[in-house]
């Protein structure tokens, strides 16, 4: 059913309107329709919702500004609308699993939404959440209606105006702080606080949104561990984990080190490693404030504050007047995701005879100027507004034992874009080591630490890969230049970002891309013959098993130990939790020495990089007298005793996920001789 706009609102977004097209948002009655993937404009929902334009499109949902006709209101309606597991009907407005295989991910996931709106709505008239009135089940999907916020994200605001003031900043955590009492008193948890998630209003409200990460605190979390760049805590990484509220406090702290600083955070893993930045961001802070920003923020979450109203006490114990956060909606125009670029489905030639038929109508050359001026007024309208470049400067970085983290891109920076985005990255090959053999590599990561290489394409042919699914880069370059697909931007988790292998990046420009492109083809890369395990597949009533034979080892300068490592696509086939078995041999790398250990360490060049075994299970092994003969070293490795040849870990699920480029195995006094992967 349509709606009949009988009060001349215009369809897109509801504003009042005398002529065509929409003088604030640009939207005409020739507009071209929208994405067959979302809903027309002018739809009816749950008998009184009519559908405008799209005003958010993330990986679980489509958001809509709806007019309600009998309140005669502005809201917003969530859709239930997975991008990668489900698609609309051809016919109608029905949605549907994408395949059979789907099926059951898309009724689990339907049943999550509609909880989500029954979470968030027990908060309806707190002023620092976002109401949501009603949850209803159509189309074979489900909705749910919000309030409609005038304003804009947090992350969005720092990336207009730059860092907030001391004094906004101080309003902000009040505001947030306020919020998560509300949340925590509840026995919930929000485990995504982050700036795309905070909306700053333009009457000088906070609200916090987007509850579908919350969950109980008694709650098993293991199958949904949420992850994003800077603000997850160190113990949100590990399904299974029991998170409290301080894990919630982690994220807030580095959501008002975002807002003060405009820089993007660490994620904690970096800063275990190196807090620098960190500490430099709040040095020019009052001792009081940066005192709570530091609690807030700390890796190790006994040093935090035990809960939200903690936060505030210390808060109102610094005796800083927070200041509103104000901004001009009119500043923020471009960006409004239902600004119409002004494309009309009318032919420029269909304008121009319509012109001329009324100029020899009229008869009078009076109206040629008019006709002119029309002419040229049609023409600008059918001018697709084109996204001018963005360039991102990321600033200096730190290197690490494996790589150097050089940060994201934000999704929505990306949707930014129409299609494809031509990602050039201003660059610096810096070798860690001048023993190590000088390779450069950069692998596309998301902001999960999953591989995005085959989301990434190049307008050269043909496009080189490494095995592992990096990119070489060679020593003289400075700068680098790929593709980001649009599915491959609507498959992010968050953001777009690298993780670098003797190679610094220092700012990004983003541009359209409307070449022809080449992917990145990783599957014809012979093996390396240093480096990689050769290794066999097999197929069971069990699943899957690898089994991968180290018979050459390439040696490092890390103090001579050898390194080896499964390429990830053997990883792909596996869908679980995966168990690794090692077969090994005690070798140490000095006979003339006393050296009475052995040790093994995973990595990945992924978000996780060199903490595998921080999530990974031993599976223990006993002595006669039941004492363990593996333990854990200081420095996330294991250390089996002397005599042990053989032993087992197992990979969570959710960790297997985020392996990027491989598994490498270091052994330290230890020979790597087998391993096999099968499915736990």
């Amino acid at each position: 059913m349509r709606f009949i706009n009988r009060k001349k609102r215009c369809a897109n977004c509801f504003s009042e309107i005398s002529s065509d097209p929409c003088p604030k948002c640009g939207y005409s009655k020739n507009t071209s329709p929208s994405d067959a993937q979302v809903l027309p404009r002018g739809t009816r929902l749950g008998g009184k919702y009519i559908v405008g334009g799209v005003i958010g499109r993330g990986g679980f949902g489509i958001t809509y500004l709806v007019f309600d006709v009998r309140a005669e209101k502005i809201l917003a309606v969530k859709e239930y609308f997975p991008a990668d597991t489900a698609v609309r009907e051809r016919k109608g407005f029905a949605v549907r699993p994408i395949n059979d295989k789907k099926r059951d991910v898309y009724i689990d996931g339907l049943q999550r939404f509609a909880e989500e709106s029954g979470r968030v709505s027990q908060f309806n008239g707190n002023p620092n959440i976002v109401n949501v009135f009603e949850c209803f089940r159509e189309n074979n999907t489900a909705y749910y209606v919000m309030e409609y916020l005038s304003g804009i994200t947090l992350e969005k605001y720092v990336e207009k105006y730059g860092a907030a003031s001391l004094e906004q900043c101080v309003y902000l955590a009040e505001k947030l702080g306020l919020a998560l009492v509300a949340v925590h008193s509840s026995g919930l948890l929000h485990r995504d606080i982050a700036p795309d998630n905070i909306m700053l209003c333009e009457d000088g409200k906070i609200k916090l949104l987007d509850f579908g990460a919350a969950r109980k605190v008694s709650e098993e979390t293991s199958l949904t561990v949420m992850m994003k760049t800077g603000f997850t805590p160190v113990e949100q990484y590990s399904g299974g984990v029991e998170l409290t509220a301080k894990s919630d406090i982690y994220a807030l702290g580095m959501t008002l080190f975002y807002a003060l600083t405009g820089k993007q955070p660490k994620n904690v893993f970096s800063r275990m490693e190196n807090d620098r930045e960190f500490a430099d961001g709040l040095r020019i802070l009052p001792a009081s404030f940066k005192n709570v920003i530091e609690k807030a923020s700390a890796i190790n979450s006994a040093e935090r504050f035990n809960s939200a109203a903690d936060f505030l006490n210390a808060l109102s114990d610094m005796k800083i007047c927070g200041e509103v956060i104000t901004f001009s909606r009119e500043d923020f125009s471009e960006d409004d995701p239902i600004k119409i670029d002004g494309k009309s489905s009318v032919p420029k030639t269909r304008h121009f005879i319509r012109g001329l038929c009324i100029g020899v109508l009229l008869c009078g050359a009076l109206f040629l100027p008019l006709l002119i001026i029309s002419g040229i007024r049609s023409e600008k309208a059918e001018t697709k507004q084109k996204k001018p470049p963005v360039t991102i400067e990321l600033g200096g970085f730190e290197k690490s034992m494996s790589s150097q983290y050089t940060g994201r891109i934000s999704k929505n920076t990306l949707e930014e874009f129409d299609g494809n985005v031509r990602i050039t990255l201003e660059i610096e090959t810096v070798p860690y080591s001048y023993n190590l053999p000088e390779v450069y590599l950069i692998y596309p990561v998301d902001s999960g630490g999953a591989s995005m290489i085959s989301y990434c394409a190049s307008e050269s042919d043909p496009p080189e890969a490494d095995i592992t699914g990096a990119i070489p880069i060679e020593r003289e370059s400075r700068k680098f230049s790929l593709v980001l697909t649009r599915s491959g931007i609507e498959a992010l988790n968050g953001g777009f970002g690298f993780d670098t292998y003797n190679v610094a990046i220092k700012s990004v420009l983003l541009e359209t891309s409307e070449e022809t492109l080449h992917s990145f083809d990783i599957g014809a890369v012979s093996l390396p013959e240093d480096g990689a395990a050769e290794y066999s597949v097999s197929f069971s009533d069990n699943g899957v098993k690898i089994s991968a034979d180290f018979e050459k080892y390439h040696t490092t300068d890390w103090d001579g130990n050898m390194t080896k490592y499964i390429p990830q696509y053997a990883f792909d086939c596996f869908d679980g939790d995966i168990k690794l078995t090692f077969q090994t041999e005690y070798s140490p790398k000095s006979p003339k020495e006393d050296q009475k250990y052995q040790a093994l360490y995973m990595h990945t060049f992924g978000y996780i990089q060199n903490h595998i075994f921080e999530f990974a299970e031993t599976v223990q092994i006993y002595g006669e007298d039941r004492s363990p003969l593996i333990r854990r070293t200081d420095n996330l490795g294991i250390s089996p005793v002397l005599s042990c040849t053989e032993f087992s870990v197992v990979l969570p699920k959710k960790i297997a996920a985020k392996i990027c480029g491989g598994l490498s195995f270091v052994g330290d006094n230890m020979t790597v001789k087998h391993v096999v992967v099968e499915n736990a």
